[in-house]
């Protein structure tokens, strides 16, 4: 906005332009993320199937090289996933907690010192 009142805009003209600005800028912004989510959305389907062939593929090779049963593998792995599944809130929880630690522990600890 001080750049436009800089160049002799008066300055409501100058707040209206910024204003508008910053609702184009969001709106855009707004529009391309919608539209990664659509396009992710719609491919979401291909990768579920990818994914479940490279599971399958990488479960009979761990079977070959370790000599278990495929399906015990199987098994152990749906195991895992409800285990993880049951406490992601905490898992979740400690990770924000000790990525907050690191990012607002320096700045805490700065502003202190002052």
């Amino acid at each position: 906005m001080q750049f436009l009142v800089r160049h002799r805009l008066p300055r409501i003209l100058a707040i209206v332009i910024a204003v508008l600005l910053a609702m184009l800028v969001t709106v855009a912004l707004v529009y391309f993320i919608s539209s990664q989510i659509n396009s992710f959305a719609e491919a979401s389907p291909r990768y579920k199937e990818k994914l479940d062939g490279l599971l399958k593929q990488t479960i009979a090779w761990v079977s070959v090289q370790v000599n278990i049963a495929p399906e015990k593998l199987t098994g152990w792995l749906a195991n895992a996933q409800s285990e993880v599944m049951k406490n992601s809130g905490a898992i979740l929880g400690q990770t924000l907690s000790t990525v907050g630690g690191f990012i607002l522990g320096p700045s805490l600890f700065r502003f202190m010192s002052l």
